[in-house]
């Protein structure tokens, strides 16, 4: 036998001998790529679940945290919107208290730092024109202070509340100055330019009502033929 036959024949037994194990890597290689076709590892489960579960909490965070915000501006936009009203009915009762009263059964215009007393021209309904005596009150409450309006047609009405303990009327008198109680001086008929109810407390007031209407309507008499 020649030496290249005899080279040929030792190649193909070699890899007549190698030919079993590399069929068996590519079974296992075939196989690792059919499993992972076919589907996912446990591993791979648990992260996804995990990161799913990490997402869905921070939408849930972020979901709750605009509703409570809403929320919580539309009670202040609503406590805001009472506020402005309870400004409003004490800004248009004030303003009508009038400096001469019509008759001796109406009272002239006092007041302290809790108490204002005098004829009003409109009352808490609404009704206007009719002289009426009125009074507004700073009462102590358990919470803090409160507002109170009174009057010949209508009982003691709780207008608004504070969380304060220092509330309190003011009177601006025509001199510029403010006084803590009217009339500043004894015998002085006149109603104040304006009236102020402040506090410096937490949940500051600062409330201030021009009076410009100071004459009661002329009543005009006519006589029929």
């Amino acid at each position: 036998m020649s030496l290249s036959a005899a080279l040929s024949y030792g190649s193909l037994a070699t890899k007549a001998r190698l030919a079993p194990y590399s069929n068996k890597s590519k079974n296992k290689a075939n196989a690792y790529t059919s499993n992972q076709a076919h589907g996912f590892t446990l591993l791979e489960i648990l992260v996804v679940l995990v990161l799913v579960g990490l997402v869905s909490s921070l939408v849930m965070q972020g979901f709750s945290f605009t509703i409570n915000l809403q929320d919580r501006l539309k009670r202040q936009l609503i406590n805001n919107q009472i506020h402005d009203l309870q400004e409003i009915w004490f800004r248009q009762v004030t303003r009508s208290f009038i400096e001469t009263v019509p008759n001796e059964n109406q009272v002239a215009f006092r007041g302290t730092s809790t108490t204002i007393t005098g004829t009003a021209l409109l009352d808490l309904t609404g009704n206007a024109g009719i002289p009426t005596n009125t009074s507004w009150l700073v009462e102590n409450t358990e919470q803090g202070q409160q507002l109170s309006y009174t009057s010949e047609s209508i009982p003691k009405t709780i207008v608004a509340n504070w969380n304060t303990n220092n509330l309190r009327f003011q009177f601006l008198g025509h001199d510029g100055e403010l006084y803590d109680e009217w009339p500043s001086n004894p015998g002085d008929k006149n109603i104040p330019k304006g009236i102020l109810l402040s506090s410096s407390s937490e949940e500051p007031v600062f409330w201030y009502i021009s009076i410009s209407n100071t004459r009661a309507p002329p009543v005009e008499t006519y006589e029929f033929n």
